[in-house]
């Protein structure tokens, strides 16, 4: 029997770098195909570009749950932040 590798992971506008963080997982699914199928949790919010159709279509062939909301909250950026960090903490038990 097969181990479970579960990817969380969390989207915002992430046009700019998706394909390539998408195209990473999908080689770890090839490399490993032979002893873990994987399972991916995408929380995804407030996203002003494509990158809600880019998660759903790369999802398509895959074991998923996604989650997409809009939260009106405002983008923080990386920046150091109790506010910023508590919300990431939301996100992420949601995901």
């Amino acid at each position: 029997m097969k181990k479970t590798i579960a990817i969380l992971s969390l989207w915002r506008d992430s046009c700019n770098y998706i394909d390539n963080s998408l195209s990473q997982l999908h080689k770890l699914e090839v490399l490993l195909k032979e002893e873990y199928d994987f399972i991916y949790t995408f929380y995804e919010n407030d996203s002003n570009d494509s990158t809600l159709e880019v998660l759903k279509d790369w999802l398509k062939s895959r074991k998923f749950f996604l989650h997409s909301e809009a939260t009106g909250r405002k983008r923080w950026g990386s920046i150091p932040s109790k506010n910023r960090s508590k919300i990431l903490g939301d996100y992420r038990n949601i995901c």
